[in-house]
């Protein structure tokens, strides 16, 4: 469960950040805009890229095994390998938008990257 947080009225940021995401909603048409979000999110999935980079900076690692992990409870969601189309651009993967993931790249040495 990823709770999403509208405050009305004060700033209710440093409270409910750690909780969820956090919209600042004082005036109506913030409301309306943090709804929608909230909305496309918890009903949309979202596509994601990962482009692995050699030591030049360059997109030409592929074919590595890759884990995303649920943030919150450590629990695997998804694992793929890392591949390109013809044209040299990584796969586009689906995920859920209300996750948040952990990203585990199975190389030497190991990489992790958080959110």
């Amino acid at each position: 469960l990823k709770p999403f947080v509208i405050g009305i009225g004060e700033n209710f940021q440093n409270a409910f950040d750690c909780v969820g995401e956090y919209f600042d909603a004082s005036q109506e048409t913030e409301f309306v805009k943090a709804f929608d979000v909230v909305i496309s999110q918890a009903f949309n999935s979202t596509t994601a890229q990962v482009n692995l980079l050699d030591q030049a900076g360059a997109a030409t690692e592929t074919n590595i095994n890759m884990s995303f992990y649920d943030k919150v409870s450590g629990k695997l969601q998804k694992n793929y390998v890392h591949t390109m189309n013809v044209r040299g651009l990584s796969d586009t993967l689906t995920l859920d938008p209300l996750i948040t993931y952990t990203l585990v790249v199975h190389t030497i040495p190991m990489y992790l990257k958080g959110n």
